[in-house]
């Protein structure tokens, strides 16, 4: 699943892609066997949060900027959005 060619910091963020949906996750997620029914439903769980009331509640703007960018399709947001925090958050050479 881990391309052979890859720089130390994008291993990095492969381990990081692992570590954040376990094996089979990961395995969905870099097979591009995600359904969309599935990415939606883990798009919507990184913007699920409790108010200060204890309510469960989405930040369904969030959600929807995803889907907007895929085209709706659940599967392509969710690994848009897990990219992007990838790429964005799991920088290594930050810490050389």
């Amino acid at each position: 699943m881990i391309p052979a060619n890859l720089t130390s910091d994008q291993k990095a963020q492969y381990a990081y892609i692992y570590h954040h949906e376990g094996e089979t996750g990961a395995i969905n997620f870099l097979s591009g066997s995600l359904t969309e029914s599935q990415g939606e439903k883990l798009l919507t769980a990184q913007y699920t949060y409790r108010d200060n009331a204890g309510v469960q509640r989405v930040n369904q703007e969030r959600v929807n900027y995803w889907l907007g960018q895929a085209k709706n399709n659940g599967a392509e947001a969710y690994r848009m959005f897990l990219w992007d925090y990838t790429n964005t958050h799991i920088q290594p050479s930050r810490f050389r």
